[in-house]
């Protein structure tokens, strides 16, 4: 069977990426788009452009990331779990107006004027704990109405592993968003930004927030400059993992105190503490998110493999039509800090 056709994004702007296919399976943390770019002047200078603190995303830098709109206006971000469910934050949706049927999921943008794919939401599903403390359990599932046709600008994010995990097991952990540039503003930018982010041990940030939850993780740097903004809400956090160097949503933009202030850092909600409840909640629904579905892309791949088929990873693309073999993950569940 022909792998299916996924990706033509970039066809007029590079050989490299014409007809451009995937696999059956696709694996969650992986970027295809983004690794095999060309680093031509233009793609060079779009990457050291700097806003805000922050530095502009290329296209299929974060294809898990996605803009909540009302009414064509961001108001916040999330990320995609599967290709019918998206985490966000609680507190985006704490106004009714905000519930409405208008709200849409924009998909695969990284300029929001340029994109135009949104998807209407059947569902919201808000942490029945939310509310009782200070942004504690901010966290919530939304329900598409019609699935995401995932493609290398669009994939899903993984959510984090099984073990007895430290601070120091992630690496190049980055805050994504669309959000305004400080609290001054009420506009939320069009270009996706990302910004490196520093993990803050819990003790640590409880001495600058006493308010500081154990279902909440600090990122950010104690000479500020640097952070979340408003609009940001609801987006990843996300890191690498050194074991399988996949992408890792270890937070969701929840709340600070003054947009990159001096030892005033970003607070995340911990998804790891989550997991259990999002696999929950999805399988009450309908439609649930199921992690062990990513090792399919891996075993698709190897089966593959076996019978002969031609399966290259990213790394090796050097030809006009190409195939990319997902790398996958292997979930328990269980906690990340403890």
């Amino acid at each position: 069977m022909p792998p299916q056709q996924v990706s033509k994004e970039f066809e007029n702007s590079s050989p490299l990426l014409v007809d451009l296919f995937v696999p059956l399976g696709i694996s969650c943390g992986f970027r295809p788009d983004y690794d095999i770019l060309p680093t031509d002047d233009s793609n060079r200078d779009f990457r050291q452009s700097r806003i805000g603190g922050g530095r502009n995303a290329l296209p299929g830098e974060w294809p898990w990331t996605v803009s909540l709109q009302l009414w064509d206006n961001p108001f916040c971000g999330g990320s995609i779990l599967n290709s019918w469910w998206i985490l966000s934050a609680a507190h985006c949706f704490e106004h009714d107006i905000y519930r409405s049927k208008h709200l849409r999921v924009e998909v695969g943008a990284t300029i929001l004027e340029e994109n135009k794919e949104a998807l209407e939401v059947k569902e919201i599903i808000i942490h029945p704990w939310y509310g009782i403390w200070y942004f504690d359990q901010d966290i919530a599932l939304l329900l598409l109405a019609t699935p995401i046709q995932f493609n290398v600008l669009k994939t899903p994010i993984c959510l984090p592993p099984a073990g007895n995990l430290t601070y120091d097991d992630w690496h190049k952990c980055y805050v994504v968003g669309w959000g305004t540039l400080n609290h001054n503003q009420n506009e939320s930018h069009k270009y996706l930004r990302k910004e490196e982010m520093v993990l803050i041990k819990f003790k640590t940030c409880q001495d600058w927030y006493y308010t500081l939850t154990l279902n909440m993780i600090c990122a950010g740097y104690e000479e500020g400059g640097r952070g979340s903004c408003q609009g940001d809400s609801g987006g990843p956090l996300v890191c690498k993992y050194w074991k399988d160097d996949l992408w890792y949503q270890v937070g969701i933009v929840s709340w600070d105190s003054g947009c990159g202030k001096r030892q005033y850092p970003g607070v995340y909600t911990l998804v790891s503490k989550y997991v259990k409840w999002i696999i929950k909640e999805t399988a009450a629904v309908g439609n649930p998110y199921v992690p062990e579905e990513h090792r399919e892309a891996k075993e698709k791949g190897e089966k593959a493999k076996e019978k002969g088929e031609e399966v290259l990873s990213a790394n090796s693309i050097s030809s006009q039509q190409h195939y990319l073999s997902f790398i996958s993950q292997s979930y328990q569940e269980g906690p990340i800090f403890e």
